[in-house]
This record gives structure tokens, C-alpha cells and sequence, in this order.
């Protein structure tokens, strides 16, 4: 009975404690908590946004073609009379997920070769820092599409392309961080009583790169949400029949904009309105989570 009384008041106390940063953070970066708020209001969306959606979002109606907003379709139809507010929702699940999936496994691979190049040094150094420049040699865009030249078409084809695009610049951030951390007292104490290379890898030169990990995911990942959109707009990215912003813009392009400028309008401004969510919010973590900013601030 003590025991869970303890336990009890020890998540109250990390539950208290959690709340009274997040209200800290609050107070102390407006912007970056207003940013999260529009993060918060897409992540609702894309998981329950299937259930307000008025129409099926791959209803075809001649009667909706082109229609522009109204009391019935808030935003139109689009050119083949499909309900352009359910294809937003819908799109918006779509368009997270690929970014998320981009930044877990780009992110995740980048900080692994970092601090393996890192801690390692020497010819392990050099043959990974070789091939980071050389994918660092091509635009992020442009080495996109060429993978996607060669893979083909599909969802998961462009969340490959754009991870790969996204190891080097996560693997060299990391890479300067754990050079750092492996020189420290710690590390190298850890090191004089006889840790394992994994051990001093995992235990003590990765959790002190969380911070510059999580900085890293959150700044790419409005950028990974830009890249897929874009990728789907030039028509090698998403499938034609996959709902997301880009392949709704993509459609808006094959029709005159000027009669018929919501098609574009409303998943363009969905994705400006998220990658911004996005960025301030990044900035805004960005500020909290390095240590230097947070002397000067």
C-alpha cells in the first residue's frame, strides 16, 4: 500500500512538474505555443477528420464541377466535381504521416552515422563524411526526383527519397554535437573503466544529442510536408488516386486558375498554414533546447 502511495505521488509530482514547464514555455515563447496549437489542430484533424467530412472525398459529380464555395461545399468542387474541403481533411493525414515517416527515418539513420563518425574517427570518419558530401553535392529537390526516377511512382517511394535526402544534413549536425560529448570527462571516464563501444555510443553520447535531434526533426519536418507536396505536384511523387495537398494542387494546375481559383487555393493554404505552425515552433524549441541561446536569452 506504501508503495503504490509512492508511486502515486511521484507521477503527480512529474505530472505537475511537465504542466508547469509547458505553461513556462507558454509564458516565455508565445509564438512557438501558438505554433503548437496549429500542429495540435492538423494532428486532430488528420486522425478524426474522416469523420466530419460531408462527402465522400472520391465522389465524382458533374453537378459539383468547378462549383466555386458555398453554403453546401464550404470550399467547391474541383475539375472532376470531387468536394474539395473532405479531400483537404483527408489529405491532411496523408501529408503528416509522410512527413513524420521522412524525419523518424532520416533523422534517426543521419544521427546514427553521426555519432558512428563521430566516436569512431579515422577511415570510418572519413568514407562516411565522404558520402555525406556527396549527397550534400546535389539539391535536396533535385536528388529527390532522380531517386524517384528510378524507383517509380507510390507513397512509399517518396518517403525513401526524401529520407535519403534528409541522413546527410542530420548526420553532419550530429556528428559535430557527439565530437563534443566524446571528449568529454564522462565519456572518457566511461571509456577508462571498460564500456563497450555500443554502450558508450547508447548510454552516453546519444541522450546528450536529444536535444539537437529533436531541433533537427522538427525544423525538417515542415520542409519533408513541402518536399512530398512538391514531388506530388510535378507528378512523380504520390499516386494520382492518393488524396494529398500536392496532388490536389497538381490538379488545380491542369485547369484555368483564373476561373477556377479555389482548387489551388484552399490545400496551398493548408500547407502554409502547417508548415508554419511548424517553423515557429521549431524556432521556438530551438531557443528552449540549446544551451547557449539559453545563456544569452
Amino acid at each position: 500500500m506504501i508503495n503504490q502511495t509512492n508511486i502515486i505521488f511521484t507521477r503527480s509530482i512529474r505530472t505537475n512538474a511537465f504542466l508547469q514547464s509547458f505553461l513556462n514555455f507558454c509564458r516565455k515563447k508565445p509564438l512557438g505555443a501558438f505554433g503548437l496549437a496549429i500542429i495540435i489542430v492538423f494532428m486532430v484533424v488528420a486522425i478524426i477528420g474522416e469523420t466530419f467530412a460531408p462527402y465522400d472525398p472520391l465522389a465524382v459529380s458533374a453537378d459539383f464541377k468547378l462549383k466555386p464555395p458555398n453554403a453546401t461545399q464550404w470550399f467547391g468542387g474541383d475539375s472532376l466535381g470531387r468536394d474539395i474541403f473532405s479531400r483537404v481533411l483527408i489529405g491532411t493525414r496523408i501529408s503528416i504521416i509522410v512527413g513524420l515517416a521522412v524525419i523518424s527515418i532520416g533523422t534517426t539513420v543521419g544521427a546514427i552515422l553521426g555519432i558512428a563518425s563521430a566516436y569512431y574517427g579515422g577511415a570510418v570518419d572519413m568514407v562516411l563524411q565522404r558520402i555525406v558530401d556527396a549527397l550534400m553535392a546535389f539539391p535536396s529537390l533535385l536528388l529527390a526526383i532522380c531517386i524517384m526516377a528510378v524507383l517509380g511512382v507510390s507513397l512509399t517511394n517518396v518517403v525513401i527519397a526524401l529520407a535519403l535526402t534528409n541522413i546527410p544534413r542530420s548526420a553532419r549536425t550530429i556528428r559535430s554535437v557527439a565530437l563534443a560529448i566524446a571528449n568529454t570527462d564522462y565519456a572518457l571516464a566511461a571509456t577508462c573503466i571498460g564500456a563497450s563501444n555500443f554502450r558508450l555510443m547508447s548510454r552516453h553520447i546519444a541522450p546528450n544529442c536529444v536535444a539537437s535531434f529533436l531541433v533537427i526533426g522538427t525544423a525538417g519536418l515542415g520542409i519533408a510536408i513541402i518536399a512530398e507536396a512538391s514531388l506530388s505536384f510535378l507528378g512523380i511523387g504520390s499516386p494520382e488516386e492518393t488524396i494529398t495537398w500536392g496532388v490536389m494542387l497538381s490538379r488545380s494546375s491542369l485547369d484555368s486558375f483564373a476561373y477556377a481559383p479555389h482548387i489551388g487555393l484552399f490545400p496551398g493554404a493548408a500547407l502554409t498554414l502547417l508548415v508554419f505552425g511548424i517553423n515557429i515552433f521549431g524556432d521556438a524549441m530551438r531557443d528552449v533546447l540549446d544551451p547557449r541561446l539559453r545563456r544569452t536569452g
